[in-house]
């Protein structure tokens, strides 16, 4: 099963398993594909198919993700909902 991933399902997996090792929160979608230098869909389709061949489960609801590793069972921290930023509004931080 795992010789059949495609190249962005194994890094989407290799980056989720160190995220989930360090103990860290899963970026968006757009923070995975800046990181795997892809499009936000591919992570979409790749995450999805990684869910349905059981490489990962994932929680969720709309404000927080929690992506478990199946084969460590360690599992990415839950992520605070966002927080929304004052740029661009004419405010400075």
């Amino acid at each position: 099963m795992i010789d059949t991933l495609t190249l962005t399902q194994r890094r989407l997996r290799d980056v989720l398993t160190a995220i989930a090792e360090a103990g860290q929160a899963c970026p968006t979608n757009d923070g995975l594909a800046d990181r795997l230098a892809c499009d936000p869909r591919d992570v979409a389709r790749a995450m999805g198919a990684l869910r349905d061949l059981g490489l990962i489960e994932i929680r969720s609801d709309r404000k927080r993700r929690e992506i478990t590793i199946v084969a460590t069972g360690r599992a990415t921290a839950p992520n605070l909902p966002a927080q929304r930023s004052n740029y661009g509004q004419g405010r400075c931080p």
